[in-house]
């Protein structure tokens, strides 16, 4: 159950972070400015 717990909780974050960076992206060729907050 924890191996179980791990892997979904990797995954969770995996596509979290895949998303953001997707919308970062998107941002970024819409707007030269950098963005303020990391």
């Amino acid at each position: 159950m924890q191996n179980f717990s791990d892997n979904l909780l990797f995954i969770m974050i995996a596509s979290v972070s895949f998303i953001y960076l997707l919308m970062l992206l998107r941002n970024a060729g819409h707007t030269p400015k950098p963005v303020a907050h990391v």
